[in-house]
């Protein structure tokens, strides 16, 4: 009996791997995660990469130690430092109904971001406008 038992528990183990191996939503990962989408969004995040149309820009976009605060109530505020003086707007964001794409809202201005990565202290998005490209990889700062 107790041969059954770890034979029907190996194959509930490998039938839920392939299950959430195929759950993957993003390009990126994670193939599985217990938190929400929403609250591994919500937080606060500093570049770590910033890629604009296959070029690292990253040391430029860092020179205004841009930081984004994702808050659960749809507020997105954005800081920026530049010469010891420091920046900040509100703006809004949302996910689009699919949840694959993190739409910005700046007024009138909607901007969507596809999710390449979505982990707790991983946040990589892509931008497509016109002919540019640019992607992001964002870092949890807590």
């Amino acid at each position: 009996m107790k041969l059954i038992k770890i034979g029907v528990l190996a194959i509930l183990i490998a039938l839920s791997a392939v299950t959430f191996t195929g759950c993957k939503k993003y390009e990126e990962g994670p193939a599985f995660s217990l938190r929400s989408k929403k609250a591994r969004v919500v937080g606060k995040w500093k570049v770590e990469k910033w890629i604009e149309n296959g070029n690292d820009v990253t040391s430029t976009v860092n020179m205004l130690s841009p930081k984004y605060e994702f808050k659960g109530n749809g507020d997105l505020i954005y800081t920026i430092t530049f010469l010891g003086v420091t920046t900040s707007e509100t703006d809004k964001w949302e996910f689009s109904s699919d949840k694959e794409k993190i739409i910005l809202i700046d007024g009138n201005n909607r901007e969507e971001w596809q999710i390449l990565r979505l982990k707790n202290k991983e946040f990589w998005l892509k931008h497509v406008h016109g002919s540019d490209t640019d992607e992001v990889h964002l870092a949890s700062i807590e």
